[in-house]
């Protein structure tokens, strides 16, 4: 069994970028165990990252 956790990554209103980098997010993540499943950008909208790892 899984377990997940959604990380949200916000973006610079000025120029659509995130604020933080995606590979600092996903190595933090990494890290603690975690194994990235997705990433969800929409345009204008912040990043949605989504993670899992064994229970």
């Amino acid at each position: 069994m899984y377990e997940y956790t959604f990380v949200t990554i916000k973006i610079s209103i000025w120029t659509s970028k995130p604020k933080q980098p995606l590979e600092d997010v996903v190595r933090e993540y990494a890290k603690k165990g975690w194994r990235l499943v997705q990433v969800i950008k929409e345009p204008y909208r912040d990043y949605e990252v989504i993670f899992e790892r064994l229970i």
